[in-house]
């Protein structure tokens, strides 16, 4: 049970986070909605939990996003193991299954979403995070908890993929 000053800091940090942690996980999940708001509401959840035992959560942007990062990383692993187990049991390898920018800009973003929504989860997080995010190869290995060279494979095929699905370029 949250006291009434750890209930008033929970609301001042929502109101400050949430569109932050809104934007960042609604582009790592390709746009998708209800995973977005799940996603959201864990780093909430998690805020929630540090002002019960009397931590106070950071205020800074950085943080936020690096909360609302690690929870979609939690979440493509936790997606990876059900469906390994699931491959497992069944025998068989398994499928996976703004404000102020012009509208031409927008719509390029919204075209990238809805790209992205298209790859496999994993393979949407090893793109999303070296090619929007900067990380490296062997960073996002670790993050994803693979070698180098699957990772490297899963950014390979997440770009052959997209430039398939894309509009073509000349």
């Amino acid at each position: 049970m949250l006291s009434p000053t750890a209930k008033a800091e929970l609301r001042e940090f929502y109101d400050l986070a949430y569109d932050q942690a809104w934007r960042y996980l609604s582009r790592m999940s390709g746009g998708d909605h209800a995973l977005t708001e799940d996603l959201v509401q864990e780093v909430m959840l998690s805020v929630a939990r540090d002002l019960a035992v009397g931590r106070s959560p950071r205020r800074e942007a950085a943080w936020i996003v690096t909360v609302a990062h690690n929870r979609f990383i939690n979440h493509v692993r936790s997606v990876g193991r059900a469906e390994s187990r699931l491959a497992r049991a069944t025998d068989r390898s398994s499928g996976y299954p703004t404000t102020g920018i012009s509208e031409r800009a927008a719509a390029a973003a919204e075209q990238a979403r809805e790209l992205l929504a298209q790859l496999p989860l994993e393979q949407r997080a090893a793109v999303a995070l070296r090619h929007l995010d900067g990380y490296n190869v062997r960073e996002i290995a670790e993050k994803l908890g693979k070698s180098v060279e699957a990772t490297e494979s899963l950014i390979a095929r997440g770009v052959r993929t997209l430039r398939q699905l894309g509009p073509e370029t000349n």
